[in-house]
């Protein structure tokens, strides 16, 4: 049975970022092409928060609004399989500062995401990694979310791709409950239709609240190297 992993990494230079993850993604590829032919690997290269965002982070932290975090790394594989992937996935290249690893739980709720694998998928991705409120009990915070996904596909009318992730180890990283990936064609489609209105906006969050304690946001351009 396959297990899902995302992998969170941080280069120790700041200044060659854009090296940073160019090496990675060239060590990812050989992975890609070196690993057994089933397992997905999907390679997220992060960039700056986008000019016109059109929201923040429920109760957002000023240090959480523009976290540093080069990389973000998906991986599905066996699970007897596991451990020695992401070790590889971890170390692959020289100059890691940081690591967070998060096994999770998906759940395809959306995907109209026209792709070519190993080339940049079109548009704009956003990776939401979620704390739930500390009073809530996980099996609630739980049926929180699955309550919220038809008010998300209904309002979030530019996306093409949704995927919900429940974590169920975050032993390896930083406190969290769930990781978002929402996925638009074009970033116009991003920053004009990530609610349907203003209404629906209002309605999102006002939804979230209810369940979301706050959020850290990632913009990011990604590669599928493995489906």
């Amino acid at each position: 049975m396959a297990s899902k992993y995302f992998i969170y990494l941080t280069g120790g230079d700041r200044g060659r970022k854009a090296d940073f993850q160019a090496q990675y993604l060239r060590a990812a590829r050989e992975i890609a092409a070196a690993a057994p032919r089933d397992g997905q690997l999907i390679v997220n290269l992060v960039e700056e928060t986008p000019a016109a965002v059109p929201f923040r982070p429920v109760n957002a932290h000023a240090e959480a609004v523009e976290p540093v975090c080069d990389v973000i790394v998906e991986i599905s594989v066996p699970a007897d399989e596991a451990e020695p992937v992401l070790a590889s996935l971890a170390s692959c290249v020289g100059d890691i500062a940081a690591t967070e690893i998060y096994q999770v739980e998906e759940i395809v709720q959306l995907d109209r995401q026209v792709t070519v694998p190993g080339e940049r998928s079109p548009g704009m991705k956003y990776i939401g990694r979620l704390s739930f409120h500390q009073d809530l009990p996980a099996s609630a915070a739980r049926r929180s979310w699955d309550i919220h996904v038809p008010l998300a596909l209904r309002v979030h009318v530019g996306m093409d791709k949704y995927v919900r992730n429940w974590i169920v180890d975050a032993s390896r990283g930083r406190p969290a409950g769930g990781i978002a990936e929402l996925s638009f064609p074009t970033l116009d489609d991003m920053l004009t239709r990530y609610f349907d209105s203003d209404r629906g906006k209002e309605e999102i969050m006002h939804d979230i609240s209810h369940f979301i304690a706050y959020g850290v946001r990632f913009f990011a351009s990604e590669f599928i190297l493995r489906r």
